[in-house]
C-alpha cells in the first residue's frame, strides 16, 4: 500500500504549467521557471513546508536581484522567509505553518557563527523552529542573547507592519542586518559573540543597530536646505525634441531620404524630485551622480548626509530648473559621511513635486549615526504615505520614471 501524496496547486496563484517535484525534507520555489520542489507526504511537517513554499509563490517577487538591491543574498532570503511566514499567518495558516521544524537538522552555535545563527532564527519566524532555537540560544551565553535580541528586532518590524510587510520592508530589514554584521559577514560585535556579560553591556553602550537602547534613537536635526550656485546646464545631452514623420513644425528636412521623420515634437523630460542618500555607505562618485542627473534631466535633485559627531545634517540642492552645481560640489559631502537625517530628509521630499524617488541603500540612522528598527519602519512608513519610491541607482531611477 502506497502512502498518499498531496500535490500543491501553485497555478491557482500564478497561472501556467508548473513542474512539481518531491523532496524528502527541504523545499524551494522558482516562480520564473514555474518550478516547485516540496515534500508530497501527508504529514504535518510536509503540509507546513508546502504552505511556506506556496506563500513564496503568493508573496515573493519572481526574481530577487540582491546585487541591484545592495544586500547579501543569504540575509535577504532569511528575512524573506520570515516575511512570507508572516503573510501566511495573517492569511489564517498559522496552525499549518507551526509544525515546520526539523530538530534533526540541529542548529548553529551563536558563539561560533553569530550571523548564521541569527539568520536561522529570523527565517524560522512563525514556526516551531523559532521556539526551539530561541530556547537553545538561551543557553549559549552572551552570544545567544545577542542573536535573540537582533532576531527579535528584525521580526518585530515585519510583525508590526499594519497592512502586512511588503518586499521593500524585507529589503530594508535585510540591509539593517547587513549593517550589523558587516558587508562581508564579519560581525561588528566582538569575535567571540559577546561571550561575557561585560562584552554584551559594552556592545549595548556602543548603541550598535538593533540594541535595546538603540530603539530610542531620535533622528538628527535637519539644519539647512543649502542652495549653492547652479551655473551649469543640466541634462544638456538629453533630447528635448523627438523626430516624427508627421507634425506641424519642420525640424530636420535632411531626414526625408532616410526615414521621412522631418518633423519634431517636444519631448517631455522626466520631472519630479530625486533625493540622494549621500552617506559613506552609498560610495557615490561623480560618475554615479552624473548618471542620476542624466536619468532625470527635468527633475529637481537634492543630496543629503549627516555629521556623525554633530548629530545634524544638511540637504543640498544639486539641480533645479534645468541648472546644476559645479562638478566639485558633486564630489563633496554636505556635512559628513553619516545618514543621521533620513527621516527629516524624507519629510522634505514628501513636500516636493512628484514623482518622488529616494536613491538609497535603505539603511537609515539617527543621532550618532545609529540605526534601529523603529527608524527603519518610520522611514518606510513615510515612503508609503507619500508615494516615495526607493531606488538603488540611476538605472532603477530611469525605469521608475519611465513607468510613472
Amino acid at each position: 500500500m502506497h502512502a498518499r501524496q498531496v500535490y500543491p496547486l501553485p497555478e491557482i496563484l500564478i497561472p501556467g504549467s508548473w513542474t512539481i517535484r518531491h523532496s524528502a525534507r527541504g523545499g524551494h520555489t522558482v516562480p520564473k521557471d514555474r518550478l516547485l520542489v516540496v515534500p508530497l507526504a501527508d504529514s504535518p511537517f510536509a503540509r507546513g513546508l508546502r504552505a511556506h513554499e506556496m506563500a513564496h509563490v503568493r508573496f515573493s517577487p519572481e526574481r530577487i536581484r540582491h546585487r541591484l538591491l545592495r544586500v547579501r543574498l543569504d540575509t535577504l532570503l532569511a528575512v524573506e522567509d520570515a516575511r512570507v511566514n508572516e503573510g501566511a499567518c495573517r492569511a489564517g495558516l498559522r496552525e499549518v505553518l507551526a509544525p515546520l521544524d526539523d530538530p534533526a537538522a540541529g542548529h548553529v552555535d551563536p558563539r561560533d557563527d553569530l550571523r548564521t545563527a541569527t539568520l536561522l532564527l529570523v527565517a524560522a519566524h512563525g514556526t516551531q523552529a523559532f521556539a526551539r532555537l530561541w530556547d537553545v540560544y538561551g543557553s549559549s551565553g552572551g552570544a545567544g542573547s545577542q542573536a535573540r535580541r537582533i532576531a527579535e528586532e528584525a521580526v518585530a518590524v515585519l510583525r508590526d507592519a499594519p497592512s502586512g510587510p511588503d518586499f521593500r520592508l524585507a529589503v530594508a530589514v535585510a540591509r539593517s542586518l547587513d549593517r550589523i554584521f558587516g558587508p562581508e559577514g564579519e560581525s561588528i560585535l566582538p569575535r567571540l559573540g559577546c561571550a561575557s556579560a561585560a562584552d554584551a553591556s559594552h556592545a549595548r553602550r556602543d548603541g550598535y543597530p538593533g540594541s535595546a537602547e538603540a530603539a530610542d534613537v531620535p533622528w538628527g536635526e535637519l539644519r539647512e536646505i543649502e542652495e549653492p550656485p547652479r551655473p551649469l546646464r543640466s541634462g544638456a545631452g538629453a533630447a528635448r525634441r523627438r523626430a516624427t514623420d508627421e507634425g506641424a513644425v519642420l525640424h530636420a528636412p535632411h531626414r526625408f531620404l532616410l526615414d521621412r521623420r522631418v518633423f519634431a515634437r517636444r519631448r517631455r523630460l522626466p520631472g519630479g524630485t530625486l533625493l540622494i542618500d549621500g552617506s559613506g555607505s552609498m560610495r557615490l562618485e561623480r560618475k554615479g551622480i552624473l548618471a542620476l542627473l542624466a536619468a532625470a534631466p527635468g527633475a529637481q535633485v537634492a543630496r543629503y548626509d549627516g555629521s556623525r559627531e554633530g548629530d545634524w545634517g544638511r540637504i543640498r540642492i544639486l539641480v533645479r530648473g534645468g541648472w546644476r552645481v559645479v562638478d566639485e560640489l558633486l564630489d563633496e559631502h554636505c556635512c559628513g559621511p553619516g545618514n543621521v537625517i533620513d527621516g527629516p530628509a524624507l519629510r522634505w521630499l514628501a513636500r516636493q513635486p512628484g514623482p518622488r524617488l529616494w536613491v538609497s541603500d535603505g539603511g537609515v540612522t539617527g543621532v550618532g549615526d545609529r540605526a534601529c528598527a523603529v527608524l527603519t519602519e518610520e522611514a518606510q512608513a513615510l515612503c508609503r504615505a507619500h508615494g516615495i519610491v526607493e531606488v538603488a541607482d540611476a538605472r532603477a531611477a530611469r525605469r521608475a520614471l519611465a513607468s510613472w
